[in-house]
């Protein structure tokens, strides 16, 4: 397993990541608390459910997967998760913000200062070296020049890439890839890690690598929600959530995390009761 040293960006960059576009600030151990939550697309000619009436609540410092097959409604929870889209009906509260009361301005400094993305395509810049990519987010912070760069090399030296930071994407394997790109997620020291199908284009070797860096961020206190259609990659989660036709149909314990060869102990959580948005 790669080693992962602690980097943290000094008080004073964080007075300078602020700004006209202000943040409520709330004390609350749920970092992600979803109320009543409903997603509907309309076509015009039919309505579509994405999200039916959905009540979860992720605390701080958990590791999860959601999980369930194609129109399961997993891939449209993680664009609100993301503050890509909003729900129809219902609240969604991270670390305490609701999150429909927020502006346009607000929800961009929301995904940049609380959010780390990690996609399945990597999403990196082509022909920008690694430490260019992983300091971007800290450019939109306002992060020093000087500050950022050096913070750049630590988190991709905490990654296993100390010797790759001028590499290119397209000289670097799949897995590189994605390493740069949970550098980049980590650079604004994000209290969420969220990840969309992080290790569909990537070998089995190099799955597992990427899954034990999650575990070890999540070992170090990191929120760690991963979107994945693979047994063997949920089973390094603590928990397992599976949707089915917009529903939570199961949410349980993964009572034998990080084994990805096998198939986890775990116990059934129960069903609640909900009433239906439409």
């Amino acid at each position: 397993m790669t080693e992962i040293r602690k980097f943290s960006i000094p008080g004073f960059v964080k007075k300078r990541m602020g700004g006209p576009v202000s943040l409520p600030e709330v004390e609350t151990d749920d970092l992600i608390r979803l109320v009543n939550l409903c997603k509907v697309y309309d076509t015009g000619a039919i309505k579509v459910v994405g999200l039916n009436n959905i009540n979860l609540t992720i605390k701080k410092g958990e590791f999860v997967a959601i999980m369930g097959q194609s129109g399961s409604g997993k891939s449209t929870l993680m664009n609100i998760l993301g503050c890509l889209d909003r729900p129809v009906l219902g609240h969604y509260y991270l670390d305490g913000i609701d999150i429909s009361s927020l502006n346009q301005d607000q929800l961009s400094r929301i995904r940049n200062q609380k959010i780390g993305f990690v996609f399945q395509s990597f999403n990196l810049i082509s022909r920008t070296p690694a430490v260019k990519n992983v300091e971007l987010p800290m450019t939109y912070a306002h992060v020093p020049k000087k500050v950022r760069h050096e913070r750049a090399i630590e988190l991709l030296e905490r990654v296993g890439l100390g010797q790759r930071t001028e590499h290119m994407p397209n000289e670097m394997s799949g897995g590189q890839r994605q390493r740069v790109a949970i550098a980049r997620a980590l650079a604004n020291e994000p209290p969420l890690i969220l990840a969309d199908e992080p290790t569909g284009n990537l070998d089995t070797a190099s799955s597992i690598e990427i899954m034990e860096l999650f575990a070890k961020l999540h070992e170090e206190g990191a929120t760690v929600v991963v979107v994945t259609h693979e047994e063997e990659i949920a089973a390094f989660t603590e928990r397992i959530i599976r949707f089915r036709d917009g529903r939570i149909v199961s949410d349980r314990r993964n009572l034998k995390q990080r084994i990805p060869d096998a198939v986890p102990h775990s116990r059934e959580g129960k069903e609640e009761e909900t009433e239906e948005c439409f």
